[in-house]
């Protein structure tokens, strides 16, 4: 047997309310339920052991329809399911949610140029675009720059002038 967290995505025939989740998180507990809710939307978390990644969508579907069941909902309609290891979701979990940024000034620490130069940059045709652009400048997320870095044809000194 295998640790699966479980999610589901689902319409609910009728939107339920905060007294009815709440008794939902207690008939699921066992499952470490997460529960999340919209109108009339419900996104359902599940950590249980079963065999297979299949056999783990089936058993969270029937736990879900039972615990909606005793609450007198009913599904209107699946949205989504995503089956994962714990381990897997573990490993997506400590991922940061937001990703690392960078302004002009750490480009220029990145590529090793002046923060003028990594300005100028900014305007080559495969620089990155900016995530947001504040009072104090562009801001982008790092890796895209990083991947820049990689394919730049960085040429040494100053362009030659026209005579």
């Amino acid at each position: 047997m295998t640790p699966w967290a479980v999610t589901v995505d689902l319409r609910v025939a009728r939107a339920l309310d905060d007294d009815e989740l709440g008794d939902l998180v207690d008939l699921l507990g066992e499952y470490g339920a997460a529960v999340a809710a919209s109108d009339r939307g419900l996104s359902v978390t599940l950590t249980l052991d079963a065999d297979s990644a299949y056999a783990a969508h089936a058993a969270a579907e029937e736990i879900l329809s039972e615990g909606l069941a005793k609450l007198g909902a009913t599904v209107a309609g699946l949205e989504a399911v995503e089956v994962l290891t714990v381990e897997e979701q573990d490993r997506r979990l400590a991922e940061p949610a937001i990703p690392q940024l960078a302004g002009v000034t750490e480009v220029a620490e990145m590529l090793g140029v002046t923060r003028q130069r990594a300005s100028a940059l900014t305007t080559h045709p495969a620089a990155p675009a900016p995530v947001a652009r504040l009072a104090s400048g562009p801001v982008y997320v790092r890796d895209s720059w990083c991947r820049f870095a990689e394919t730049w044809p960085r040429r040494g000194g100053r362009p030659r002038r026209a005579s």
